[in-house]
């Protein structure tokens, strides 16, 4: 049933388990290559560029910035 049809009290019941305690929803294992999306894999983060990729100090840059978010934010 779509999400639209459903009363809004049954939200909570489709996206969010608890409230309280960390959880992932049940989903099934997509294949790109050999790498596994979905299901018990780990959780993949894509981040890209906004650079000329020919500008390669402005790209280097930005990939470092990135990683910095990613380990202190992600």
């Amino acid at each position: 049933m779509p999400v639209a049809n459903l009363p809004p009290d049954s939200y909570q019941d489709i996206y969010c388990n608890s409230l309280r305690r960390y959880s992932r929803l049940k989903t099934r294992v997509v294949m790109i290559g050999d790498l596994g999306i979905g299901g018990g894999n780990p959780i993949r983060i894509q981040f890209m560029t906004t650079t000329d990729t020919m500008d390669t100090i402005k790209t280097v840059e930005q990939s470092q910035c990135i990683r910095t978010y990613a380990l202190f934010c992600g």
